[in-house]
């Protein structure tokens, strides 16, 4: 049977090992921003959320997610969003995301990623287009 939990800030280092492959699978596309380790540290502060979508106890859906608190809005970030058979998972838990982000007051959702993210996000608009270089110190 299908689940989606949030996981609380205390268990998360019980169920990390579990989850890290999905997230460090996630992060390789993040340009070393930030590390599993470092998303740890923010799901026990409470700054960040983590989920795990399981089928019979099986784990093949990991979420993070970030509530940031804009002056005119607040957004549901997913900061990570991997897992197996994605459209199946997402169609499943995208009811709990949207009861949670409703309860934290949010207006929207966002995810940074890549440009495949809009093959699978069919329901949501194409907002902008983030660009980056390195900083030359000399």
């Amino acid at each position: 049977m299908k689940r989606v939990r949030a996981i609380h800030s205390t268990g998360a280092a019980s169920v990390w090992p579990q989850a890290l492959p999905f997230v460090e699978r996630a992060m390789a596309h993040d340009n070393g921003r930030v590390s599993g380790d470092d998303l740890l540290d923010k799901i026990q502060a409470r700054d960040m959320q983590l989920w795990l979508g399981e089928d019979d106890g099986d784990l093949q859906m990991v979420a993070i997610t970030q509530v940031c608190d804009w002056p005119q809005m607040k957004v549901a970030r997913f900061v990570v969003l991997a897992g197996e058979d994605f459209d199946g998972w997402w169609t499943f838990a995208r009811p709990t995301f949207d009861r949670w982000a409703a309860r934290e007051g949010c207006a929207q959702y966002e995810v940074r990623g890549r440009l495949a993210w809009l093959r699978k996000l069919k329901d949501w608009t194409f907002d902008c287009v983030v660009m980056r270089a390195e900083v030359a110190h000399g």
